[in-house]
């Protein structure tokens, strides 16, 4: 199955973010600087997603509809009525995304054999993927409202394939 590398978490928003290179910022974001800050975060993400000739064979664990926002290069979910709120404006914009695929958590450890990231979550309000264990000193933020912190009540728990350290 075809993968994409290159994401980085936001530590303003705990976003997954498509980084556009090995720069560590970009993209819309709710953080204090108005974009995606990786605060030199040594570790990249790589995602599968369905390409051409992929056959769908799931085997129970995998859901898609994941799609990275061509306005703000977060990764978020596109299979509710609502696309979720954008930090660059309106909704997210998921056309010409990939279909990505996560794997929902099969484990309650960090399987260092795979290179998985656990405990991700799916935010309701904006539909984008975070990851509420990189900020435990503060609320980590959502671009649902000023000064909104995201609702992951209800979330499944996803896993996320590391790709390398840098």
């Amino acid at each position: 199955m075809p993968y994409q590398k290159g994401w980085k978490v936001c530590y303003a928003c705990t976003g997954l973010w498509l980084c556009p290179d090995t720069k560590n910022f970009g993209g819309a974001c709710v953080g204090p600087a108005g974009e995606h800050d990786a605060m030199g975060a040594p570790m990249f993400f790589e995602l599968y997603y369905f390409g051409p000739e992929t056959v769908r064979n799931y085997s129970g664990i995998e859901q898609d509809n994941w799609r990275c926002c061509k306005k703000c290069f977060v990764l978020f979910f596109d299979g509710n009525k609502s696309a979720g709120v954008c930090p660059a404006g309106g909704e997210h914009d998921s056309s010409g995304s990939k279909n990505y695929i996560l794997e929902h958590q099969r484990y309650l450890f960090t399987d260092d054999r795979h290179r998985l990231l656990i405990n991700w979550r799916w935010c309701k309000k904006c539909q984008q993927l975070c990851q509420p264990d990189w900020l435990v000193s503060r609320d980590f933020m959502c671009p649902s409202a000023p000064n909104a912190t995201h609702d992951t009540q209800g979330s499944g728990f996803y896993c996320v394939r590391q790709d390398q350290w840098i």
